[in-house]
């Protein structure tokens, strides 16, 4: 079943396929994050087998992490079943063993099946700036539930909220990708949940998407993970950064947070 990310993510703004230009320059851009992020004392010091890959898509992050670790299995979640199966074929070309998980993280049906099982959860590729900060709490409770009490989590992002800052709000953006020149239009604010309305559109071929995104920085993510995780820590890589929380407190579940509050129930 088609998912609307796949519309989103088809537009070619984000490189997923490894085979491309862009996407071996991605994963060697992830090369250089692992090579960081694994001489850090929260990962260098302890074994790491068995890890997840959160809003894979097409698992940029998990086989290349496996294939830079030396793994030879990984196990990645997304809501979009196509790019899974995508990932499938690049993971038995390169000899990882790909488990798929096809869920959405804010209402999942598969958390029993994961519970407790991960030495390491990774999300990558600044994939939380889909989620308000409502939804970033279940996001998060779900990801600790699917570690081990002394596992670590590991999210690369933009520091989205300094860049609304510095280049100053846009209406109308541009971009030119090999599809073709594409514009995102701001279709308004929802002050209930903090998020941008985001509409694409290709002005080659006449492909559209829409998409929410809210602008976190490391400061404001890292500290709701801290509600999660006992530790938290904060690397720079690139101009980017990368977030780690360590040790999970298991003090709040995603059945804490299964009804919703009055604040987005008020009309």
């Amino acid at each position: 079943m088609r998912h609307e990310y796949d519309e989103l993510y088809s537009l070619g703004f984000w490189p997923e396929d490894p085979d491309t230009e862009d996407g071996r320059k991605r994963l060697e851009r992830l090369n250089r994050m692992w090579n960081l992020v694994f001489d850090h004392p929260w990962l260098r010091e302890r074994e790491t087998k068995e890890v997840i890959d959160l809003c894979a898509g097409k698992g940029m992050g998990g086989i290349s992490l496996a294939i830079n670790r030396g793994l030879n299995k990984v196990t990645l979640l997304d809501v979009r079943e196509e790019a899974l199966r995508d990932a499938e074929k690049w993971g038995r070309r390169e000899g990882v063993k790909v488990i798929t998980i096809v869920d959405d993280l804010t209402s999942p049906k598969y958390i029993k099946e994961v519970k407790g099982k991960f030495d390491l959860a990774i999300m990558v590729g600044s994939s939380h700036g889909h989620f308000s900060p409502w939804d970033l709490i279940k996001v998060l409770a779900y990801a600790s539930s699917t570690l081990k009490k002394e596992g670590v989590m590991l999210v690369e992002g933009i520091d989205l909220y300094w860049a609304a800052i510095a280049w100053g709000y846009r209406e109308i953006e541009g971009r030119v990708v090999k599809k073709g020149p594409l514009l995102m239009f701001d279709t308004g604010y929802d002050w209930r949940t903090g998020t941008f309305g985001k509409h694409f559109y290709n002005l080659r071929n006449g492909q559209e998407a829409k998409s929410k995104v809210f602008y976190w920085g490391p400061a404001s993510f890292s500290a709701i993970a801290w509600a999660f995780f006992e530790d938290v820590d904060i690397i720079p890589f690139e101009g980017d950064y990368v977030t780690l929380a360590k040790g999970v407190r298991g003090k709040l579940s995603l059945e804490d947070f299964s009804k919703l509050p009055k604040a987005l129930l008020t009309p």
